[in-house]
Parts: C-alpha cells; structure tokens; sequence
C-alpha cells in the first residue's frame, strides 16, 4: 500500500491532537521515517468523527518558491487526494475541505477563472477512483454562483456517489459564514412549517 510523507502528517497530527490533554500547549512530535510509519497507532475509538481543513495559501506557498500563484493551486490537488486517501484508510467517516470562499472572488479574474476550471476538472478526473473508493461526494455553499460547468461537474458527482457508503466527503464552494447562517435559518424555518420543530416561547 502507497505510504506518503503527506499522510504520516496526517498520522502526526491527530496523534497531537488526541494526546496533548493541555489545550494550547504546545506538543512535540518526534520526526517519522517511512519505515516507520506502520508503527504509529492510534486507537479507533479516540479517532475523530469528522475533520475539516481549510485550503488557505497555496498561492502564498508559490510565491515563496518564486512561481506563479497557479502553481500552487495545481500542486494542491494531489495534497488533497491523499488526505482523503489518508482519511479512508484511518476509517475517519467524515472529510470536508473548504476549498473557495466567496471572498476569493475578489482575486484577480485570471485567477478565479483558473480556480473554476481546476476545480470542474478535478472533479471530472478524480470521479470514477472515488466512486471505486466508496466515497460519497457533497457539495456545500452558494453553488448557484459557479459556472455551469462547474455546476455540471458537480451534479455528475453527486448523482455518480450518492449509494457510497464509505468516507463522506464534503466540499465547500462560495462558502461564507454570512451563507451558513442563511442556510441554517432557512433549515429551521422549514423545520417548524413541517411540523418537525416546534417554536419555543421564552
């Protein structure tokens, strides 16, 4: 089985966040080796149930390397397949990556419309291995805003994984706090009107 420095991190990370019992201490990792990476275990049951990432500075990360901020977005992708690699293989049954804002809207057109197309491509490409993977595909946030290519790559995904019963990926797109809000009033609204949930005076 394929082992990576990306997902002996992953093993690093969560065996830091499980036994550092001082919130905000700083807790110290030792180095690992390939070799040694079959040698890290963690308990399933003190796994977490769902773990959510940020995808924040890929661009920033290119530039350091004196590269355009593409380069970066490219070379994300394969640190995203092999978190959702890592994922499934630890048995962690939620992932969800919060991948575009609504604030990168504001970037400069060349790069959002980049980001479009790298997005709808991945998706196209990376569909039938996580369909072979048991993964069920989600898809979050203001999607209406996206281009219809991006809005047919991820009906195609959706419909394609909806019987998996494996790791639960969810991938938020034009993604807000302002929309989370939104959209969780709206689920209460239509809680009460269906009789699910009742309204509570104080």
């Amino acid at each position: 089985m394929k082992r990576t420095y990306l997902r002996i991190g992953l093993l690093q990370l969560l065996a830091g966040l499980l036994f550092s019992f001082n919130v905000g201490a700083p807790t110290s990792i030792p180095s690992t080796t390939l070799e040694q990476e079959t040698s890290i275990q963690l308990a399933p049951d003190k796994l977490p149930e769902h773990v959510a990432i940020i995808m924040d500075g890929n661009g920033r990360w290119a530039t350091k390397q004196g590269k355009p901020r593409v380069f970066g977005h490219q070379n994300a992708i394969q640190s995203v397949k092999e978190v959702v690699e890592g994922c499934a293989e630890l048995g962690i049954p939620y992932l969800t990556l919060y991948a575009f804002s609504t604030e990168n809207w504001e970037r400069p057109q060349a790069e959002v419309a980049y980001l479009m197309q790298l997005i709808s491509t991945t998706i196209d490409n990376e569909l039938e291995e996580l369909i072979q993977k048991n993964v069920r595909i989600h898809f979050i946030g203001d999607l209406a805003r996206l281009p219809q290519r991006c809005q047919a790559s991820i009906q195609k995904a959706r419909q394609a994984s909806q019987h998996n019963q494996g790791l639960q990926l969810t991938i938020a797109l034009s993604y807000s706090g302002r929309w989370d809000l939104l959209e969780a009033t709206k689920a209460i609204a239509q809680a009460v009107k269906d009789g699910n949930l009742a309204p509570q005076a104080n």
